[in-house]
């Protein structure tokens, strides 16, 4: 599991089994599985470089990352190369980063892997996180930015949010299949808010008319 911001391992592919091969080579060389996962609603920049033991300089990786550990559908893979592989927006799901050698050639290597710039996709009205009622979902809005804090909230807003909120913030869209209430429960650990419209105030351009729930936790 390379889950983290940087993560550096010791590997080898002298014993190992020929189970995969990359678009760009792989064929007749051992190669040596690992995976990672990236949270719901989060995206990452990954780079992934491998560099051969001085013990073994003949060996001549192939790195290449795919989506479904089993699979040699090009769809399933989203990068090979020769030593390095570089994703600029790594989405939420788990991948798997496979070290090979190139044209039978194999050794003992060492593979860093970094994952860069956590940042939740859902930090724009355009690309709010669509939630299912009963499902519970987490989020962290220190990854999230102030896109929206110049909104100034009215009091005729149902609730007691007033004036600007002046801090990051997460979107989040749900659409009813029936009128009723509907009960918005945030366990958090700061002082947080929450509004509800029926579109982004930010881009409606009238957060008065918009906003048709507030809620204020302080």
């Amino acid at each position: 599991d390379l889950t983290g911001l940087t993560t550096t391992i010791e590997g080898d592919t002298t014993f190992a089994l020929d189970s995969a091969t990359g678009s760009c080579g792989g064929a007749g060389s051992g190669d040596v599985v690992y995976s990672f996962t990236i949270p719901a609603g989060m995206s990452h920049k990954m780079t992934a470089t491998v560099t051969p033991a001085t013990a073994t300089p003949n060996f001549r990786p192939k790195l290449y990352l795919r989506s479904v550990c089993a699979s040699a559908d090009a769809a399933d893979q989203v990068s090979c190369a020769d030593t390095s592989v570089v994703v600029n927006a790594l989405d939420e799901g788990t991948y798997f980063l496979i070290v090979d050698g190139d044209s039978g050639s194999y050794g003992a290597f060492s593979l860093t892997v970094t994952l860069e710039d956590p940042f939740y996709l859902n930090d724009t009205c355009a690309d709010a996180y669509v939630l299912t009622a009963g499902v519970p979902h987490s989020g962290d809005t220190r990854l999230g930015a102030d896109d929206y804090g110049n909104l100034t909230f009215p009091t005729v807003c149902d609730g007691p949010l007033t004036g600007t909120q002046d801090g990051p913030e997460l979107v989040y869209a749900f659409t009813p299949t029936l009128s009723g209430i509907f009960t918005i429960d945030i366990d958090d650990q700061y002082d947080s808010s929450v509004w509800v419209s029926p579109v982004c105030a930010a881009t409606s351009g009238d957060p008065e008319a918009a906003c048709i729930a507030a809620e204020d936790d302080s």
